[in-house]
């Protein structure tokens, strides 16, 4: 099994890209990363690792070495996905997390403690969804509509509070997720539900692939939940993302979070697959 590397985004997606596009829902969050690399400078994208792991001359396992000292695995074979953690172990800044397909990186963290010695903990686990046939529910008060400046102060509230119910590595800065959301260069796009007159929840879109968009950053405070609006929410912004043409909307749900799988499974999401994210320990 041979590794290549790649010095541009371009050559990554030419040789990789059709390999990750057949599995495209599970290789969504790599997908987005590479898709989104591609609009960087390349004073941005230098300090990324662009690899795919090769069985002759097709690939069969890829990864994105972030600056973060994250690497973002793709699916592939065992053989492949030991190629790829027998690569990272050889790096002068050997990656401190990993994330992907679940069974990607269960194999690649075994490979990887054989290699270093070194036991890999987890620190997120999520369920994939995908959704391409909204079933929006009838029943819940309000409606949604794209986040303005003037949600500003509903929108700082909301980014602390998802933050820490994440359980972010970091603090969490709302006011810079408002910034993010609704400043001049906003990521992706902010949607907020609203009921009685003001915001109580809301949900961002990112991560565009050919045939997706994620859903993410999904929240809703917490004297109103139980009420079906992460639902309504969630497949108003499917809804959305298959208008503007995309063939399906996928969403990551936290396994340890308040939320529980039936709010989007009522609304038409499907699980695809299981992500895992793991990182070294004595490191955050």
């Amino acid at each position: 099994m041979r590794v290549g590397e790649f010095d541009h985004v371009d050559a990554f997606t030419a040789a990789c890209g059709p390999f990750l596009l057949r599995r495209e829902r599970e290789h969504v969050a790599l997908l987005g990363l590479v898709e989104s690399l591609r609009h960087e400078p390349p004073s941005e994208t230098a300090a990324c690792d662009l690899v795919a792991a090769f069985d002759g001359a097709q690939p069969v396992a890829a990864a994105l070495g972030l600056r973060t000292e994250q690497l973002v695995l793709s699916t592939g074979p065992p053989a492949a996905l030991s190629a790829l953690a027998d690569h990272a172990t050889e790096q002068r800044d050997p990656p401190t997390a990993v994330l992907g397909p679940a069974a990607a990186v269960v194999w690649f963290a075994d490979r990887w403690q054989d290699r270093t010695g070194e036991r890999l903990r987890t620190v997120g686990a999520h369920r994939v969804y995908a959704c391409d046939r909204p079933e929006p529910p009838a029943d819940v008060p309000g409606a949604m509509r794209p986040a303005t400046s003037a949600d500003r102060e509903y929108l700082t509230a909301f980014g602390d509070a998802f933050a820490a119910e994440a359980g972010s590595d970091g603090k969490g800065d709302g006011a810079a997720f408002a910034d993010r959301a609704v400043g001049p260069r906003p990521d992706g796009r902010l949607y907020v539900w609203e009921a009685a007159g003001r915001p109580v929840a809301m949900a961002n879109t990112s991560q565009p692939t050919p045939g997706t968009m994620t859903v993410s950053s999904v929240y809703t405070e917490p004297g109103q939940r139980r009420r079906g609006i992460a639902g309504a929410l969630t497949a108003a912004v499917a809804a959305e993302i298959l208008a503007a043409g995309k063939r399906s909307a996928c969403l990551f749900l936290d396994l340890a979070g308040p939320a529980s799988d039936g709010a989007y499974t009522r609304v038409g999401y499907r699980p695809v697959g299981d992500a895992l994210r793991l990182r070294a320990a004595g490191t955050r």
